[in-house]
């Protein structure tokens, strides 16, 4: 039922006209609107995929695909097609990006990448939102009625589009839908649409899933109605020839004529790319099979019966030749012949369709020059933009989502025609509070992604030498450091993030032959598997894979040793876990003081009397307690740096791989200890293919990665060839968790790997074949964007990122 009841005395007082002008009668919580018309409307909103960047043959199924969407729209339904235009303050927009001063000695980075920021939003159309939506309305006698109708068409409306767009779509909230009408009817409003609901907005689980919307029963216990929270404080229509909303925005509505049967894909992009506040709407009504013959057996009549009395005039008058019949007709003729076969045998439905396109301005002058533009644009595609004189308010109402009827102004088109209105153009990453990784180049705009809104916070990065990849991580540690409270942990194999990480106040942990730096490999923290998890078996995973680094790598460790190693493991933590039990209690999860070491460790293997516990012990012997000993001491290392590094630039061979397990074991260790008070760390790991080279490490990292996520751990891994994380499943295991991916310059073989991993087609993957220097791609699970990177080389930040002229001096 209708959850609105009678104002009150104290109810907020809108003229009974702005009411009115607002042209829908209820709200549901389900959702649903109901207009004055008795139609009921259920709202999608359709995000966004690469269409202009793929190749003409994905490009016909994607129509393919939206013809479906299209389809839906039933007899008796009336289907809809809504793009809105939103401008956003340009002051928001600099307020949200640009990185605010702080007490320490990085301001100077700060302006760097602040100037950096400024200079992408001077170009692309930066402070442009555009969403698209599809509305369905059908007819019917009560919202129960209603309700039952649109849940039979929502599951054809969910998967057609799911398919175009592979993600899941849910219909529109009943709180996102009057949040729509609220911005359009009160575009200069500076209160969101959320603060200003605040007091009726709730968050309540649905389906494992938490889901904010408005409480209509609240709204209306307050004397309220929907409209009181969605209204602008006026309406003026005096004028034939454009309205006013509130505070001097005035609008305009003008409809799309004269269309022509073939339509460009591009003509809705090209109409709604102009800059300002807009809605473009493509309404459809399907007519019935029976009706549509009807309909184009009647156009093909009246085609031959002109064609007939003109070539009976032409007779009186001696013209016998085919120049008799003007050209206009035989088109018109055929068009009707090629129309009843459409209709006859292609499953082709005919749509009587209404293309509205209402825009704002500030000024009746900023009207008319927008209205030229459109109507340029509108010719440019051999279509005509016409004026709504009189008939605004009518016009206005029917192009907002939705999908209501009011005005007959319509013509014939074909499913495939009525297609050609496509929402498709280019994908864009811009998300609140996130990481500037560049420009797409489709669009021009700004690349903005929170890594913390993936389904997982795993990223990884590969490119080969010389693409930038490392200019890119450090990019980002940069401004995670820059404009967070966040922390950070990078194992660096060459020594080219120690600068950075210097620069930034930060702790180096040198790991080399003659430093007195220790790290233990056996540290480990109660909660090294995560929460309830027993940390055993991945700490006697990652000595099995310590081992097999140094008995020479994959096969070199059969059960047998395996086995030998579990056994002296388990017993080796004996003594540690009865310690951190009293330990415990005093809030903590790991006493490096107390750690056993892998000199405790290979004391208790050679007590073993086995041939194969002897054997073991002696290939290990010299990094246990011989000259290559230097990670069987207890961790010296005690910091609580914001930023950690490190440094096992120092190191070769063996040792190198040996020294980067250890840092990766430190690092959990460090992650879970800030993790338990709330922190977030994000985690590098370059040269990563050391860490998957063999099935054990592999999966003891994969182990690790999993831990890492549960505590505020948002690691990345980089490396050059993806083709070195498919050598086994674990490893493989790790990049499908990934839920970011960004490909920079890959080679012919690795090109081929990731087009088939993700799907990229052969004009997105240009963006990873010889390109220049910070070029490439962003996947993140539902998105697939180009990025271009290129920051100021005048800088003090640049000379700290910028790591080419090191790796020529090392090579």
């Amino acid at each position: 039922m209708n959850l609105f009841g009678q104002k009150t005395e104290k109810a907020k007082r809108i003229p009974t006209d702005t009411f009115e002008t607002i042209p829908y009668r209820g709200v549901y919580q389900n959702g649903i609107i109901e207009d004055y018309d008795g139609r009921y409307s259920k709202s999608y909103k359709i995000p966004e995929i690469n269409y202009n960047t793929e190749e003409e043959e994905k490009q016909e199924n994607i129509v393919l695909d939206y013809e479906k969407v299209v389809n839906t729209a039933d007899e008796k339904m009336i289907g809809q097609l809504t793009v809105i235009n939103r401008n956003i303050d340009p002051n928001v927009i600099r307020n949200s990006i640009l990185m605010k001063p702080q007490q320490d000695e990085l301001n100077g980075y700060r302006d760097e990448f602040n100037a950096f920021f400024l200079d992408i939003l001077s170009s692309g159309h930066n402070n442009m939102i555009k969403e698209k939506y599809w509305t369905i309305s059908v007819e019917a006698e009560n919202i129960v009625e209603a309700t039952d109708s649109l849940k039979r068409v929502d599951r054809r409306v969910t998967k057609a589009l799911r398919k175009i767009c592979k993600q899941d779509i849910t219909p529109m909230t009943i709180k996102d839908r009057l949040s729509l009408m609220y911005d359009i009817y009160n575009s200069k409003e500076q209160l969101p649409f959320d603060k200003k609901a605040a007091n009726f907005i709730e968050t309540k689980m649905k389906d494992n899933k938490e889901v904010t919307d408005i409480n209509l029963k609240k709204v209306a216990e307050a004397g309220l109605f929907s409209k009181h929270l969605v209204s602008p404080d006026s309406f003026d229509f005096s004028n034939k020839r454009y309205f006013v909303v509130g505070d001097e925005v005035y609008g305009r509505t003008m409809f799309l004529d004269n269309i022509p049967s073939t339509l460009s894909t591009g003509i809705l992009d090209d109409l709604t790319n102009i800059a300002c506040n807009l809605i473009a709407s493509v309404t459809y009504e399907q007519v019935s099979q029976a009706e549509a013959t009807q309909m184009v057996r009647r156009r093909l009549q009246a085609a031959n019966s002109q064609i007939n009395k003109q070539q009976m005039d032409a007779a009186k008058e001696g013209i016998t030749n085919a120049g008799a019949v003007a050209t206009e007709l035989e088109n018109a003729r055929d068009a009707a012949k090629e129309l009843i076969q459409d209709v006859a045998t292609r499953d082709q439905h005919i749509f009587m369709s209404t293309i509205f396109i209402t825009f704002f301005a500030s000024s009746v002058e900023e009207l008319d020059k927008h209205s030229r533009a459109l109507k340029s644009i509108a010719a440019g595609h051999q279509c005509q933009m016409r004026y709504m004189n009189g008939m605004q308010e009518l016009a206005f109402n029917m192009s907002l989502p939705l999908a209501k009827k009011t005005l007959k102004i319509e013509r014939p088109l074909t499913t495939e025609s009525a297609s050609a209105f496509l929402p498709f153009t280019a994908m864009d990453l811009n998300q609140p509070n996130g990481i500037c990784y560049g420009i797409n180049p489709e669009t021009q705009n700004m690349i903005h992604y929170d890594r913390k809104s993936g389904y997982n916070y795993n990223a990884a990065l590969f490119g080969i030498s010389g693409s930038g990849k490392s200019f890119l991580v450090k990019e980002e540690i940069f401004q995670v450091a820059l404009n967070s409270q966040d922390h950070i942990i990078v194992i660096d194999p060459q020594g080219e993030y120690t600068p950075l990480i210097e620069a930034l106040g930060g702790t180096i942990i040198e790991l080399s032959y003659d430093s007195s730096t220790h790290l233990n490999p056996l540290d480990l923290d109660l909660q090294y598997a995560g929460d309830g998890g027993n940390p055993l078996p991945t700490k006697c995973a990652e000595i099995e894979s310590f081992i097999e680094v140094i008995t020479g790598g994959e096969g070199t460790i059969g059960p047998i040793e395996r086995s030998i190693i579990n056994k002296v493991g388990s017993q080796l933590y004996d003594g540690y876990f009865a310690h951190m039990e009293k330990m415990r209690h005093k809030g903590i999860g790991c006493d490096r003081s107390a750690s056993p070491t892998m000199k405790d460790f290979y004391s208790d293997l050679v007590k073993d009397p086995t041939p194969q516990a002897q054997i073991l012990a002696r290939a290990i012997e010299r990094y246990c307690i011989g000259d290559s000993a230097m990670f069987a001491q207890r961790t010296n290392v005690d910091t609580e740096a914001r930023f950690i590094c490190y440094n096992v630039a120092k190191l070769d061979g063996i040792m190198k791989e040996l020294g980067m397990h250890v840092c990766m074991t430190d690092s959990l260790n460090r992650m879970i200890e800030r993790g338990r008070r709330g922190l977030w760390t994000y985690f590098y790991a370059d040269e990563f293919h050391l860490f998957t080279k063999t099935r054990s490490a592999a999966a003891a990292t994969k182990v690790i990665y999993k831990t890492i996520r549960k505590f505020h751990g948002l690691p990345m891994v980089i490396t050059q060839n993806v083709s070195d994380m498919l050598k086994n499943d674990e490893a493989e295991a790790i990049l499908t968790n990934c839920s970011m991916v960004i490909m920079m310059n890959q080679s012919s073989t690795d090109r081929i790997i990731l087009s088939e991993m993700y799907n990229i087609g052969d004009t997105l993957l240009e963006n990873v074949t010889d390109q220049s220097f910070g070029h490439g791609l962003i996947y993140t699970g539902t998105a697939l964007v180009p990025f271009e990177n290129s920051f100021p080389e005048d800088t003090k930040s640049f000379a700290l990122m910028d790591s080419r002229g090191k790796q020529e001096e090392m090579t």
